[in-house]
């Protein structure tokens, strides 16, 4: 073939080229974008309302009445005793208002208290108080949870022996020993009625 229809033929296979090129890229399907859906109303005022600052509330309580109250002080009695022995004076509980007294059993030994056993039990010391006061006895806390209980009188004024009556009401023996406590003893003024007809 002669040089000039090479050419020719050359150029026209480029310019199929360029054409098939154009048809493929126009050819190309052109999607379209998906729009955002729209959010629910409550989703856009949730995003859109600022975070409230968190408050911190007290409670406010009334005035107490007792707000001027000041505790009073604690006065003493001056009381007369005489003991057996010195371990069975009255001694005073660490912050309370009472005295632990012992049982004196020197002269009789141990004590084994059945269900229902009732025993009088010496105390150590005869106690004098001034008038226009009394001593209260009570029972001692630890043996009360076991089911030992003062019956009886629980006053004593005046001048009197002190000793305490009590009862086994729980369902084991209780023992007592010499010097063990057994009860308890505070002192409270004595006011005298004034009969009114």
């Amino acid at each position: 073939m002669p040089k000039n229809e090479i050419k020719d033929l050359v150029e026209q296979l480029k310019i199929e080229e360029q054409r098939t090129k154009k048809t493929k890229t126009t050819k190309k399907k052109i999607v379209p974008k998906a729009e955002p859906k729209p959010e629910p109303e409550s989703v856009v005022e949730k995003k859109q309302e600022k975070p409230k600052p968190k408050v911190e509330v007290a409670a406010k309580l009334p005035d107490s009445p007792a707000k001027d109250y000041a505790q009073p002080l604690l006065h003493k009695v001056a009381t007369k005793i005489t003991v057996d022995d010195p371990m069975f004076t009255p001694q005073y509980v660490a912050g309370c208002s009472y005295v632990s007294l012992r049982a004196n059993l020197s002269n009789r030994g141990a004590i084994r208290l059945p269900h229902r056993g009732i025993e009088t039990i010496d105390c150590g010391f005869n106690l004098e108080l001034p008038s226009g006061f009394r001593a209260i006895l009570s029972q001692n806390r630890l043996l009360a949870a076991k089911g030992l209980f003062l019956t009886g009188p629980r006053v004593v004024d005046g001048s009197n022996r002190v000793q305490v009556t009590v009862i086994n009401c729980g369902h084991q023996i209780i023992e007592i020993h010499n010097g063990d406590q057994i009860a308890e003893m505070s002192v409270e003024p004595v006011y005298l009625f004034d009969f009114q007809e």
